[in-house]
């Protein structure tokens, strides 16, 4: 099964990563297998984020480091999903 993508978009600071926070246990209650992927220009912060939570298992969260604009960074996340476990998820969230 291919994974469904939803990504969140905003601004620096515009609460993307706390979005996910409070939809990881809605969508774990329902039964949904998922992974973030998460976008950054050189850090890794929103994944370590979230894999400090205890909201996913820190192996389901993983950083993407665009080094430029983080909208440039679709082939990466392409490439890693391509290559990872996170493929395999029911959803994957995507903050931008």
């Amino acid at each position: 099964m291919t994974a469904a993508r939803i990504g969140i978009g905003g601004p620096v600071g515009s609460g993307k990563t706390a979005l996910i926070e409070a939809l990881i246990p809605v969508l774990a209650a329902r039964g949904i297998d998922l992974a973030v992927v998460t976008n950054d220009l050189v850090t890794e912060e929103d994944a370590e984020r979230l894999r400090r939570s205890g909201l996913i298992d820190p192996q389901r969260a993983a950083a993407v480091e665009a080094g430029a604009c983080p909208h440039t960074a679709g082939i990466s996340h392409q490439k890693f999903c391509r290559h990872s476990l996170l493929a395999r998820r029911d959803v994957m969230l995507d903050p931008s």
